[in-house]
């Protein structure tokens, strides 16, 4: 299964249409069209995308998400022991790259500016 139907089957778990699943993550649901929707683009879930759904929906087993292994849910036990932990570290890898992405994109300006001054 890939993580489009994973993330069309978190929402169809919880109930809930495109425009009230995109309304919980925060995001457009043009993009929630563009991720599940066999008629979207078939677009891959940005690292944002997923750091509002695990963060939206706790119970959701974040290793499922990416890799598909596991169960989709926490059981309660799981979520008391495990979640705190795995959404922290999970946060932590998304900001690493949201920061890793920025100085890549001060570099390549640095690159262009610098092949603009020969």
């Amino acid at each position: 299964m890939t993580i489009n139907k994973r993330v069309a089957e978190v929402m169809i778990t919880f109930g809930l249409n495109k425009n009230q699943f995109a309304k919980r993550l925060g995001v457009h649901p043009t993009v929630v069209h563009n991720i599940i929707d066999e008629k979207g683009r078939g677009n891959k879930p940005s690292f944002d995308f997923i750091l509002k759904l695990l963060s939206s929906f706790d119970t959701i087993n974040g290793d499922w998400l990416l890799t598909g292994r596991g169960n989709m849910l926490f059981d309660q036990k799981e979520t008391q022991e495990v979640a705190e932990p795995l959404v922290a570290y999970d946060k932590t890898v998304l900001e690493m790259i949201r920061d890793l992405s920025a100085e890549n994109a001060l570099l390549k300006k640095e690159i262009k500016d610098i092949a603009g001054e020969k």
